[in-house]
């Protein structure tokens, strides 16, 4: 046996929930479903109760409230569309091909890093050190240090022709070209670090400036590029202990802005957890 949860909405738009004890059975080769009671009488916490002991009779792991505790909370929607965009601009896909692999990670941490903080190198290591989540999906060696952040700076600059090439290779085909930049003068490491950071925010804009523009006129609001980055930022990601030793991510409910803000870029809150769950 198990709970259903049916839902329908009335012309007037309210929308309501009827649930359902239900069994499935077989007949003529077909499962089907039979109601065995309609539970509107009861309350919700009645409800609750009796689907906790159905699923406990199935052997299914439940856990007591005052054991479930929060294990961290991370400050993720800004961080994950940054993530997002740069695989969709094959900013990971050049680096990976262009420089040695034990630098990667930290030339990444280094680009999503100046768009979380706009600040020095140092900023971005404390940013690294503080947010273990972060670095963990990043995969940042945990013995990571300032002078590691540098050392692959200079290892970007040299790999500079390599990384020409391969920026080139993947937008040259594209019928609008994107964010190609003059070879004849090499950057150095941090401009190339800004430089795609540039890209990213680039990507950014193009999508959300509209948005606000089409937003505004029709709420009559004054809704700014930082308010939607600040909205981004508001999106928590909590991992949960539930128990002895189960963990679990969640995401507190979106707004109907933030779930629109991310719908600009065809991500969903469920492809956040599936980032986190990664690490």
């Amino acid at each position: 046996m198990y709970i259903q949860r049916n839902k329908s909405r009335y012309k007037s738009g309210q929308e309501y929930v009827t649930p359902l004890l239900c069994s499935k059975y077989r007949e003529d080769g077909k499962v089907k479903t039979k109601v065995l009671a309609n539970l509107s009488g009861y309350t919700e916490e009645q409800v609750l109760s009796l689907e906790a002991a159905l699923k406990r009779s199935r052997g299914e792991k439940m856990v007591a409230e005052q054991e479930i505790s929060v294990e961290k909370c991370v400050d993720f929607g800004y961080f994950f569309l940054i993530q997002a965009l740069m695989k969709r601009l094959r900013i990971d896909k050049v680096l990976r091909q262009a420089l040695p692999a034990e630098h990667v990670a930290n030339v990444r941490a280094m680009i999503i890093g100046k768009l979380l903080t706009c600040g020095s190198k140092l900023s971005i290591y404390h940013l690294l050190q503080r947010e273990a989540a972060l670095a963990g999906i990043l995969s940042i060696d945990k013995r990571l240090k300032v002078d590691d952040l540098y050392n692959s700076l200079e290892i970007l600059d040299a790999c500079q022709p390599r990384i020409d090439s391969q920026w080139v290779d993947c937008h040259e085909v594209e019928e609008n070209s994107i964010y190609l930049y003059d070879q004849e003068y090499q950057a150095r490491g941090h401009v190339q670090v800004c430089f795609w950071a540039h890209v990213v925010s680039k990507a950014l804009e193009d999508k959300i400036y509209p948005f606000l523009k089409a937003f505004n006129e029709e709420n009559r609001g004054q809704l700014s590029f930082n308010d939607i980055i600040a909205e981004l930022k508001n999106i928590k990601l909590v991992e949960l202990t539930l128990g002895k030793g189960v963990r679990t991510v969640k995401y507190a409910k979106l707004s109907d802005l933030q779930q629109k803000i991310l719908g600009l870029f065809n991500l969903s809150a469920e492809d956040m957890v599936a980032m986190m769950s990664k690490q």
